[in-house]
């Protein structure tokens, strides 16, 4: 913005004006010259109050600080640095200092004039004026508004658990063991047996006798496993340890090791759980009838060590774990992607030249996949349905939405055993 143009006075006219503008040159054509003091704000105040020098400089030589610019804005004296730092504090309406104001807060002061640091009112949640007034008696309430939609109140969670809810199962009874699945119509929840799970099923292999010394050797001792194992870890004992040395143990599926770092027991104990050094698998799933041998890579030096036990830590999986009396989701799907499911039922003893039915529980049945059936004797077994090679004896089978049934020309009554297990559709 341009400086504005300073009139002369009655211009070229000589006399007392003459000196009015030669003062107005000294005022405005050079430095102003502001007054200079000794001292500090009091001072400042004590000899021109800032209520009656409103916006005034003066120039102070500071007992402390040196020359500092001091300003008033007519209610008091301020340095002028700090009053235009462009700090918080440096502004003519707000605190002039954060000290002794820990943990305040802003708020505008009564007289609606300027910014001050205030203490929070006192209060919490139960403090409010639209919240309950205590949590005594409270437990496991929730907090919720109120039917009046006014204030917020504690109030007990509708009634109800998991198996009291509309789509959930009813009884918890029965259904151990079994996990909770959306039904194949998707409009509720329910128990099934889960499949390909299988409980954890340790196998224990002996190696040794109990009281004859270990020697180094290789397959001391020959298994084949009993169904896909899925391993976890291994570990092995002895009955007697060894006084000193290390036994180590290398375990093999079909003639290679499933060990990088071999399984051993060290010196004066009788677990490999303690060792210093702990085994480490190669392998982790291990085939149906697979061969397994274990060899005694150290018997260690006392030739004391007796009583080897090797123990393979895992689950059996699936496959031969899959038949139950409940029902299996098979994890296949049937031609219009309805879920196949899986159910073993004990029929019990055939008939006697006569029809028998036994509910096979199903409920919404839709299809009959396939079935498989025998009925054992204790001597023999037929797989139902039967037909006598020469002669016209038979063994029928049948389903229905209720029922197995079975019709038997002649007395089958000694085949007291016979599972039948169907793969199925339902609704």
């Amino acid at each position: 913005m341009a400086r504005p143009t300073r009139d002369t006075i009655q211009s070229g006219v000589n006399g007392w004006d003459a000196t009015v503008n030669d003062n107005l040159i000294k005022v405005f054509d050079r430095p102003f010259a502001i007054h200079e003091h000794t001292g500090d704000e009091s001072d400042i105040e004590a000899t021109w109050p800032a209520a009656s020098y409103d916006n005034s400089l003066v120039w102070v030589n500071h007992s402390v600080a040196g020359w500092q610019l001091y300003h008033s804005n007519g209610t008091a004296w301020a340095n002028f640095t700090t009053r235009f730092s462009g700090t918080f504090i440096g502004l003519s309406d707000t605190p002039a200092t954060y000290s002794g104001q820990t943990l305040k807060t802003l708020r505008v002061n009564a007289g609606e004039t300027a910014i001050e640091f205030a203490a929070p009112a006192a209060g919490d949640f139960l403090g409010l004026t639209d919240t309950p007034a205590t949590y005594s008696g409270q437990t496991l309430k929730i907090v919720r508004v109120n039917a009046g939609e006014t204030d917020l109140e504690f109030a007990t969670p509708a009634a109800g658990d998991y198996v009291g809810l509309t789509d959930t199962p009813s009884s918890f009874s029965g259904e151990a063991l079994k996990i909770p699945r959306v039904n194949s119509g998707e409009t509720a929840i329910e128990f099934v047996v889960p499949s390909n799970v299988a409980a954890n099923t340790p196998v224990a292999i002996a190696a040794s006798d109990e009281t004859t010394a270990l020697i180094i050797a290789t397959s001391v001792v020959t298994i084949r496993m009993p169904g896909e194992f899925s391993l976890s870890g291994v570990r092995a004992s002895l009955t007697t340890a060894s006084s000193t040395g290390t036994v180590t143990i290398d375990i093999n599926v079909a003639g290679a090791t499933i060990l990088s770092t071999k399984l051993t027991i060290d010196a004066t104990e009788s677990t490999s759980t303690t060792a210093a050094v702990a085994a480490v698998l190669t392998s982790s799933l291990i085939a149906d009838d697979a061969e397994i041998t274990i060899d005694i890579d150290d018997a260690g030096s006392s030739a004391d060590a007796a009583g080897l036990k090797i123990y393979l830590e895992g689950t059996q999986t699936a496959s031969t774990l899959d038949y139950s009396a409940s029902e299996v989701d098979t994890g296949s799907k049937w031609t219009g992607g309805e879920t196949i499911y899986r159910k073993t039922v004990a029929f019990g003893a055939l008939p006697n030249a006569t029809t028998k039915s036994v509910a096979h529980s199903i409920t919404g049945l839709l299809t009959v996949i396939k079935f498989e059936a025998m009925s054992d004797n204790a001597t023999n077994q037929i797989p139902l349905p039967w037909t006598e090679a020469s002669g016209p004896g038979h063994a029928q089978i049948l389903f229905n939405d209720t029922n197995i049934v079975i019709d038997t020309s002649d007395d089958r009554t000694a085949y007291t055993v016979t599972p039948v297990t169907i793969y199925y559709t339902r609704s």
